[in-house]
This record gives C-alpha cells, sequence and structure tokens, in this order.
C-alpha cells in the first residue's frame, strides 16, 4: 500500500543524499499512483532535493496490462503539474524503458494537448529515453500482446535493432535514410533526449531549454504493472 512505497523511496532517498547525490530520479514507474507516493517519499527523505519522474513509456495498467496507453500521458503531465503546484521540487518529467515508437505517442499526446508549453512554464524540462534493442515487437522481439511469461522472455535474443545500429556507427547510409523516415514524425515533437551526448539524429534532436538525457537504455521492458519498479 501507499505507507510501504512511501516509507521504502523514503529510506532509499535518505541512503542517496549520504552518498551525495544532487537529485533524486524516480525511474520507471508504471502508474501514477506510484510516482506520487515515491515522490512524496522522496521528499521525505531527501527534502530540499530536485526531484525527476520518468515514467515506463507504454503507460502499461492493471487493467490494460498488455496495451501500451499513450493517451494517459496527458493525465500523467497533468498530475505532475499539480504536484509541482503543491510544492514538490519536480524538475523533470520523462519517459523511458519503451521502444522510440511508443514513447514518441507519449510525447505527442502531450504536444497535443498544449501540456509541453505549460510544462516549461512550470520549470519541468521534458525528457525521453527509449529502449533502442529488438527486445519488443515491432522490431522482431516479444509483442506486449504475447504476455510477459518466463518461456516469451526466454525467447528474446538482446540486441540493438539494426535500423538503429547503423545510426549509432555512422555507417551504411541507406539504413540510416529508412530510420529516418519511419520515425520522421518525431522532428514535430520536442524530444528532449539523446543517444549520445552529441547526437546528431534528426528525430532525436535536443530543443531549447531541453533537459538532454545522454544515454539511451540498451535493456528490455519494464516491468508488468504491478511488478516492482528498478
Amino acid at each position: 500500500g501507499r505507507e510501504f512505497i512511501v516509507s521504502t523511496y523514503r529510506a532509499l532517498a535518505e541512503k542517496l543524499v549520504g552518498g551525495g547525490v544532487d537529485a533524486i530520479l524516480v525511474e520507471t514507474v508504471n502508474t501514477w499512483e506510484e510516482a506520487s507516493n515515491a515522490v512524496d517519499g522522496a521528499m521525505a527523505g531527501a527534502p530540499g532535493l530536485p526531484i525527476l519522474v520518468s515514467m515506463q513509456g507504454a503507460l502499461l495498467t492493471t487493467t490494460q496490462p498488455l496495451t501500451p496507453q499513450p493517451q494517459l500521458a496527458a493525465t500523467i503531465a497533468r498530475s505532475i503539474i499539480a504536484k509541482k503546484r503543491a510544492g514538490a521540487p519536480i524538475i523533470a518529467l520523462s519517459f523511458n524503458c519503451a521502444p522510440p515508437e511508443v514513447i514518441l505517442q507519449d510525447l505527442q499526446v502531450i504536444q497535443d494537448a498544449g501540456l509541453d508549453a505549460e510544462l516549461r512554464r512550470e520549470g519541468i524540462k521534458l525528457g525521453a529515453y527509449a529502449n533502442v534493442s529488438n527486445s519488443l515487437a515491432p522490431t522482431g522481439g516479444v509483442s506486449f500482446t504475447a504476455g510477459w511469461s518466463s518461456s516469451n522472455v526466454k525467447k528474446r535474443k538482446l540486441a540493438v535493432r539494426s535500423e538503429l545500429s547503423a545510426e549509432l556507427s555512422g555507417e551504411d547510409e541507406a539504413t540510416r535514410s529508412g530510420a529516418r523516415g519511419s520515425l520522421r514524425q518525431a522532428q514535430r515533437v520536442s524530444v528532449a533526449a539523446a543517444v549520445q551526448p552529441q547526437s546528431t539524429l534528426p528525430w532525436l534532436r535536443r530543443e531549447p531549454g531541453a533537459l538532454g538525457l545522454v544515454y539511451a537504455n540498451a535493456g528490455g521492458s519494464g516491468g508488468a504493472p504491478g511488478q516492482p519498479s528498478r
């Protein structure tokens, strides 16, 4: 329940403060309830430190545990803004641990609702760091709809997606062109992320004032709803 989550994050935050951190990252949380409780715990354990909240990009829910729910991104953004106005020192909202295509949908929903501008007015940066592995469909990995059974997960052979590996290495112009075409819509979204510090990827460009998270997660998907986040 709430008390357990808050106390757990408080204990973690206290230890991190003892280690000398400058901020607290609440990462790969599946629901706003979990994120809100985690922020409360972080505030209690690390008073005054800025907090970054990064949602699992598919925004899976207990009622729809296998289907990405990008429409929920607007609700998450509004909740983050309300939490900040209530006194939480939140400086960033991010999405991670999902394929780029899924996270781009989250960012598009936020932009279409005009919430990207509202986040900026509240001093909240918008960030993203996607998985670049082939662990999930539509890139040859396990489909969300196939479920999270151990047998399905064991089938995965993790590797950087072929159309992205060329982008990262600077090789194969034909492949780079294909990747740009498949993700061209990201040029219309304020994606505050980069897969490397000086990324030249046009679909992962930096925007003025962007948070600029400088790494991409090459691992698999996050846990299903209800499972502890990392």
